[in-house]
């Protein structure tokens, strides 16, 4: 699902005013390249609403040393109705060293134009005793990149950037805007959130949100990253942000304040696990109070966009007379909504958030994860197939319901049906998948909202598990006595969403790139390896099943030595999903692939007797489990790596035990194999 946001930026900062919700996060942003238009944007200035409480800027506080900049001030103020809301937002800098100079002398702005405008305030530079007033002579000038270009995803935002001439180290830079949002999609309903806390240090963080008094009082739920240390858990804690709340009424208006005073910087690790975003803790408040609220306002969005169009009308007919089971027809409507309607987000206006109609997808043969499920939604109906939309997140799964009731806890639609009183779940977004005995494959998206009359929870979305491999390979090494040689005969086999996905790579890659693929990565490993015969590549997709075999050469295989002979075997796969962690001692979670299930089986016909196989070696650790099996049958000798990922991270105090874990497996993947000396 794709998401509008309205971003003001200063480079290697970014602060956002999200899809009518407050952003006030600070990210490091790519710069805009030479290539882009570089039209000159003029933004409406104007004075500070008077709606706005002033806030002073600690300027002759001590600067917390270590840090490219601090954050003397960092103010959000937001007034939120039901036709429009308006948000404030001022920030406050103080420039330590060079790299802080560079991270703040560009700024840029990311707005909607079809429901966002910003008028600019205030852009200063504080010098010694002389404050500069930039704003008048700042230009922005428009971009005309898509950020989520690489994604294919269109949303119409307008991008402009300002450089900023003559900035130094001890600058003070004094920004503020107010963004100002009308979106009739929301239907009276309001949502913001807040994030606390900066990379930078900051003085003093502000946040006040007000509403008329004859609303309803706003639902506020809190969100702070998970197996994260030395967060500062006394302004951080769930029982601390709600503590720290206060609200009450001032001249017909309800207000909520929050507000903290020297609040560290948070320092980033690496490779952080996806589920932790936000990075920065967050307070999130809204009118929705339920999740029966959020299906009530979003319903209508999803299943007011047109009837099924006739092109789409005269396949499910050609359907329901050619194909003898609803199961075949159910299939016909997935293949066509995954594999004929191309994935492509046109996501302007308030296609960001409403499905396109199902004649334009239908015509343009294009569309997003909404527009591809509210089709197949339609298809399956029109074959008579209960089936409705599903909204999920891909990063917080089990995590969404601290997020609390609103629509922006989602980031992503998928469908469910029901199928001779089963339930099953699809997502349409995966091209040129195949059902098996159990179904359709599904990332573990855990819980989803499904967009149903009477709908009133959050619905567990059912487990696969990990009881069968998803990827297992098999190695069969022959060993010529008299020459040393041997062959090596590797068997791939993708289950389920990994032959999914793998389906995915055949279409797109030429035979010669898939073989070369595979032998560079194994060569990897046994580098004097030789290509015997290409991969043959079998998909038994009543099964979703995919089978690749190669078969190669390993020239001076078995080595001489003074005792006797030795051979070296490999669990290769395995390094596709494990590697040595680069960070022992972290903050922030370490990303694990999450939901894996890796075999490597070797078995080889050996020139030499050895000596009897040891006991099966376990190894567990925090989202790892990892078992060798060795077996011995006269000559013949076979070796089992199995590798579960059981979670998508570590935690960052795990760090030192998993670290340990994976270099024990690491040593494992490689075998040497001697022969028994003679008495």
């Amino acid at each position: 699902m794709s998401m509008v946001v309205a971003v003001v930026r200063h480079r290697g900062r970014k602060l956002a005013v999200g899809w009518i919700m407050l952003l006030l996060t600070l990210h490091w942003v790519i710069s805009a390249t030479a290539s882009e238009s570089q039209e000159i944007f003029d933004f409406p200035s104007g004075p500070i609403p008077d709606w706005v409480e002033p806030q002073s800027a600690a300027v002759a506080s001590s600067p917390v040393k270590g840090h490219p900049a601090n954050l003397l001030l960092n103010d959000s103020q937001s007034r939120l109705t039901r036709d429009s809301s308006d948000y404030f937002r001022r920030t406050v800098v103080r420039l330590l060293n060079a790299e802080g100079v560079s991270q703040n002398s560009e700024w840029s702005v990311t707005f909607s134009p079809d429901f966002e405008k910003i008028t600019w305030h205030k852009l200063t530079i504080t010098r010694g005793d002389e404050e500069i007033d930039r704003l008048p002579a700042t230009k922005f000038k428009r971009l005309q990149r898509e950020l989520g270009f690489e994604s294919k995803v269109y949303s119409g935002e307008i991008t402009a950037v300002a450089v900023l001439e003559d900035v130094r180290v001890g600058d003070i830079i004094d920004v503020a805007y107010t963004l100002h949002r009308a979106n009739p999609i929301m239907n009276g309903h309001v949502t913001a959130r807040h994030y606390l806390g900066s990379a930078y240090p900051i003085k003093r963080q502000n946040i006040i949100v007000r509403t008329p008094e004859d609303m309803p009082e706003l639902t506020w739920s809190y969100f702070v990253p998970s197996g994260v240390k030395n967060m500062p858990r006394e302004l951080f804690s769930l029982a601390s942000l709600r503590l720290a709340l206060e609200s009450g009424t001032i001249a017909g208006e309800r207000v909520y304040r929050w507000s903290a005073e020297d609040v560290p910087g948070v320092i980033f690790d690496s490779n952080i696990a996806a589920r932790t975003w936000p990075y920065y803790p967050m307070i999130r408040c809204g009118s929705f109070k339920t999740w029966a609220d959020v299906v009530e306002w979003a319903e209508p969005l999803f299943s007011g966009n047109g009837p099924l169009p006739g092109t789409a009308r005269v396949m499910t007919d050609r359907w329901k007379q050619t194909l003898a089971t609803p199961g075949e027809r159910v299939r016909a409507a997935v293949q066509w909504a995954q594999n004929d309607i191309r994935y492509f987000a046109m996501a302007i206006g308030d296609h960001n958030v409403r499905p396109r109609a199902l004649d334009e997808v239908c015509a343009t043969r294009f569309g997003d994860c909404k527009d591809k499920s509210t089709l197949l939604v339609a298809m399956l109906r029109e074959l008579g197939i209960e089936a409705w939309p599903v909204l999920v997140n891909t990063f917080w799964r089990e995590r969404i319901g601290e997020y609390g009731p609103g629509p922006f806890a989602f980031n992503h639609a998928i469908v469910v049906y029901k199928l001779d009183n089963e339930t099953h779940w699809i997502d349409p977004t995966i091209k040129l998948q195949k059902q098996d005995a159990d179904g359709w494959a599904l990332p573990a998206y855990r819980f989803g909202l499904i967009l149903r009359e009477g709908e009133s929870a959050l619905t567990p979305i059912p487990d696969r598990g990990l009881q069968t491999p998803d990827v297992e390979t098999a190695d069969v090494i022959v060993v010529d006595p008299s020459t040393r040689e041997a062959s090596l005969t590797s068997t791939l086999t993708f289950r389920g969403l990994q032959a999914d996905y793998y389906r995915q790579i055949l279409e797109a890659t030429t035979t010669d790139k898939l073989s070369s693929n595979l032998f560079n990565y194994i060569a990897r490993f046994y580098n004097q390896l030789e290509e015997e015969q290409p991969p043959e590549i079998t998909d038994a997709g009543e099964d979703n099943v995919i089978v690749v075999t190669a078969r190669y050469t390993l020239p001076d295989f078995s080595k001489k030595t003074e005792t006797g002979q030795t051979v070296e075997v490999y669990a290769y796969a395995l390094r596709t999903l494990l590697d040595s962690p680069e960070t022992r001692r972290r903050r922030w979670p370490y990303a694990l692939p999450g939901d894996r299930f890796v075999r490597h089986r070797i078995e080889m016909e050996l020139p030499f007797d050895v000596a009897p196989a040891q006991d099966a070696q376990v190894i567990v650790a925090e989202g790892m489990e990892y078992r060798l099996e060795k077996g011995l049958d006269g000559k013949r000798y076979s070796a089992v790596h199995d590798l579960k990922f059981t979670r998508d991270y570590v935690p960052a105090e795990q760090m030192g035990v998993f670290s340990d874990a994976v270099a024990e497996v690491l040593t494992t993947v490689g075998l040497v194999l001697g022969s028994t000396p003679q008495e």
